[in-house]
């Protein structure tokens, strides 16, 4: 009885992970006009952009639309160089937010190799930086690769750090 509980339980942190985490943290839009425009804007914006954080922010941005239309070898390209930039610049936050974006266009590309790669990177920084919204995200974010894997002992591990 206990293990179909705890079998339960897990079911209910991935229902509530896939259902609800992923499309919020990707903000998920239907209207693909809307977002082609928001993605030339943000190209342009990156053209005329300073080598700063500012750029690292438009960046991270720009991968985030290009995921959300399914443009993911594009979206890992922006995103691999905002990485790069935030690591130069030392934006450790921007670090961290790249690795989760790139680790989104991977998830959605089914690599999860590279998606748990990119979101325990994200963890580590987040963990650096003591920033606990991003810690308890990437948490939540990597319980679902072990779930998905069906490895629902280490998923229950990540998804209980994420809910501290």
């Amino acid at each position: 009885m206990k293990l179909i509980k705890f079998l339960f339980f897990l079911f209910l942190l991935f229902a509530y992970n896939y259902f609800f985490c992923m499309p919020r943290a990707l903000n998920v839009n239907k209207d693909g006009l809307k977002n082609a425009t928001k993605r030339d804007s943000l190209e342009r914006a990156v053209k005329k952009s300073d080598i700063d954080t500012s750029r690292v922010k438009l960046l991270n941005d720009l991968g985030t639309e290009l995921i959300k239309i399914g443009e993911y070898k594009n979206a890992v390209q922006y995103l691999q160089e905002a990485n790069s930039l935030a690591k130069k610049l030392g934006y450790k936050s921007g670090m961290a937010k790249s690795y989760n974006k790139l680790g989104n266009a991977f998830w959605f590309q089914g690599d999860y190799e590279s998606t748990l790669k990119q979101w325990l990177s994200a963890i580590k920084i987040w963990e650096e930086i003591g920033d606990k919204k991003g810690m308890s995200n990437e948490y939540s974010n990597v319980g679902l690769i072990y779930s998905s894997q069906k490895n629902f002992v280490k998923a229950f591990e990540y998804y209980a750090k994420g809910l501290r």
